[in-house]
């Protein structure tokens, strides 16, 4: 064997690993990146915002904290807001009194930021079929109705 073949075997090989180093070195870096995780005090301001802007009466507090805590421990959910904005919604959480919900917001006094972050959680928590549902006063999907015309009267308000 020449020296030109014994190079040329080690070009084909470093060819060939190529497409292995490079999913290894992107794996490394997301797995990186993932283990940033959002401070507990993030992730329970995140969760007193939901139960303050969220649909529920005072005596659904036991479903607005079952909602939140289902919002807060999901990754795809939670993304946008934690832990890269985690300082805005610790400022938002302390503008709202805690265990009470806000009929409404003023968003006057808020920095952009914090308005953009604010109006953001409140269309991604109102996107979800449960809190759409439970707005409308539906039943919740899945479950079998009694009335088979229900979809056919207007929601109650």
């Amino acid at each position: 064997m020449t020296d030109h073949d014994a190079r040329r075997r080690q070009l084909l090989q470093m060819i060939a690993t190529a497409p292995l180093a490079l999913a290894l070195g992107c794996d490394a870096e997301r797995g990186s990146q993932s283990t940033k995780v959002a401070a507990p005090e993030a992730k329970e301001a995140l969760r007193k915002l939901i139960v303050c802007l969220g649909p529920w009466s005072a005596e659904e507090k036991t479903l607005a904290d079952d909602f939140a805590a289902r919002f807060v421990e999901s990754r795809y959910t939670v993304g946008s807001f934690l832990p890269g904005s985690a300082k805005i919604v610790q400022s938002l959480a302390e503008r709202f009194p805690t265990g009470v919900m806000a009929d409404e917001v003023d968003l006057g006094p808020l920095s952009t930021a914090e308005r953009e972050l604010l109006t953001t959680l409140v269309q991604q928590i109102y996107s979800f079929v449960d809190v759409r549902f439970h707005v409308a006063k539906e039943p919740p999907f899945g479950q079998c109705v009694g009335d088979p015309t229900w979809h056919t009267k207007a929601p109650e308000k």
